[in-house]
C-alpha cells in the first residue's frame, strides 16, 4: 500500500515535487520516496513532456 503527497509550492495547488510513503500489510511505514520534476506536478498528474509533447 502508497500514499502520496503532493509538496505545493506557496500560494499553490501545484508544485515539484510529491513524496511517496510506502507501507506493509499492517500499515506500518517502510520506505519514503521524494521525487521531484523541474516540471509542474499536480495530484498525481503529471504537467511535463512525455514523448515529446507538451502534457
Amino acid at each position: 500500500m502508497y500514499k502520496t503527497l503532493l509538496v505545493s509550492e506557496e500560494g499553490k495547488d501545484i508544485g515539484r515535487s510529491c513524496i511517496i510513503s510506502i507501507f506493509d500489510n499492517l500499515g506500518d511505514e517502510i520506505r519514503t520516496i521524494t521525487i521531484s520534476s523541474e516540471h509542474w506536478i499536480g495530484g498525481a498528474q503529471y504537467l511535463g513532456k512525455i514523448d515529446g509533447n507538451d502534457d
